[in-house]
Formats: C-alpha cells, sequence, structure tokens
C-alpha cells in the first residue's frame, strides 16, 4: 500500500465474527460448534480474525475506527447454512467424509424455539490508517 498509494490515503481493512443473538444457550452451542467440533480444522490464519487483526503488522497512522454490528434475522436453516460455509466445516467435510452440521442440528434444535425467525448479530471489526509519507515510499 505504501508504494502504489498516495501519503494521506486512506486504508481500512475489516472483517468480522461470529454472531450472536439473545439466547445465551444458542450462543454456547454455536461456540461448542466453533471450538470442540470443527475447531481443529480452522486454518491456522483464522487467528487473525479472532483477534480482529490487532495482532497483524499494521505500519500505517491509525485511526480510531467504530464498531459495527450486521443483523440477519434468522431460522434455524438459515443458521445451518451458514455453519456450512464454514472453511471449517469444509475441511472437516474433506476430512471426516461427512458434513458435522448435520450431526449438530439436532442438538441445535434442543435450543432452538420451535420454527421462530430469530436475530443474530455479527460484530464487525475495522483498523483504519492513513498512508504517511515517508522516506520508503517516496
Amino acid at each position: 500500500m505504501k508504494r502504489v498509494a498516495k501519503p494521506g490515503a486512506i486504508i481500512a481493512i475489516w472483517g468480522y465474527n461470529t454472531p450472536l443473538t439473545r439466547k445465551e444457550e444458542l450462543n454456547e452451542q454455536i461456540r461448542y460448534f466453533y471450538k470442540d467440533v470443527v475447531g481443529s480444522f480452522w486454518d491456522k490464519e483464522r487467528k487473525y480474525v479472532e483477534e480482529e487483526y490487532r495482532s497483524v503488522a499494521f505500519d500505517f497512522q491509525e485511526i480510531p475506527a467504530r464498531h459495527f454490528i450486521m443483523e440477519v434475522q434468522w431460522n434455524i436453516e438459515h443458521l445451518a447454512g451458514y455453519l456450512k460455509s464454514w472453511s471449517s466445516v469444509q475441511h472437516y467435510l474433506k476430512a471426516m467424509g461427512h458434513n458435522p452440521v448435520d450431526a449438530f442440528l439436532p442438538r441445535l434444535k434442543e435450543y432452538w424455539p420451535g420454527q421462530q425467525v430469530i436475530p443474530f448479530q455479527f460484530p464487525v471489526f475495522l483498523r483504519v490508517g492513513k498512508i504517511i509519507k515517508t522516506e520508503t515510499n517516496l
């Protein structure tokens, strides 16, 4: 970025973490699935998202950034579809020969309020910085 952007240009990197709901028992189940079921199948770089990119070198003049929330209204099939999109689930499927979400759904249904649609919130995080002029990026 420093080589191709003009001094004063803004750089922003963003991501989002695991969605949460107001139903703590569902959050606990999602955390269990994330960590205990497919945890060993995440790419090692996943830690950067978990750390909100705080451990990534960011050699720019940092600008304070707000945290945002994306909210979705999901039924259990929506959540299952989202879980199936995780790279760790795909790695698990390739290694183990079956989809772990299918085995997890009955457990999740124990905590889901019928066919109800419930709100989930994705915490969105940003790192924003300004490119400053230095001798090495003139």
